[in-house]
């Protein structure tokens, strides 16, 4: 994997390859149905009505602190888990587009390895899907890295960079 070396305030140097856009798109898959099967699940309004219609329908029971803590931390789980798929799925957007417009599929390819006559025929024989499989750019990504999961962000700042 590439260094994350700051080269610019906006860029990150990466290694972009189709591998690694794909496992990304899958760990976008992950947390979407995570939160729709688990988080989703969970009707933290309906847990929080019930306390209060307890109260206006006069049975006079107090509200339960757990149950009130309970979904605060669920508004809150949502909410990371909602910052990790949309900043997840934005980088995985702009890895992509810098992958396809890397010199690695321009139509002058044979120039990036000229000078070795075998790697320049193996090359000219691949077919785009091979080249697609094979490829790793080392190229400047906008996006800078994100947190893979829920619980890598330490600070707000870094929810809100």
């Amino acid at each position: 994997m590439a260094s994350r070396q700051l080269h610019g305030k906006a860029t990150v140097v990466r290694t972009l390859s189709l591998r690694r856009i794909l496992l990304r798109a899958l760990r976008i898959t992950f947390w979407c149905c995570v939160h729709k099967y688990i988080i989703c699940s969970v009707n933290f309004i309906d847990v929080l009505a019930a306390p209060f219609e307890r109260i206006l329908k006069g049975r006079d029971a107090l509200i339960d602190g757990s149950i009130l803590c309970f979904a605060a931390y669920m508004f809150v789980v949502r909410f990371n888990v909602f910052y990790v798929i949309f900043y997840n799925l934005s980088r995985l957007i702009g890895d992509l587009q810098q992958l396809l417009l890397s010199p690695a599929f321009a139509s002058n390819t044979t120039q990036l390895v000229k000078g070795n006559p075998n790697a320049e025929r193996i090359w000219k024989e691949a077919s785009l899907i091979e080249r697609w499989l094979k490829v790793e750019v080392k190229t400047e990504c906008l996006m800078p890295e994100g947190p893979c999961c829920v619980m890598v962000a330490f600070t707000s700042s870094e929810i809100w960079r």
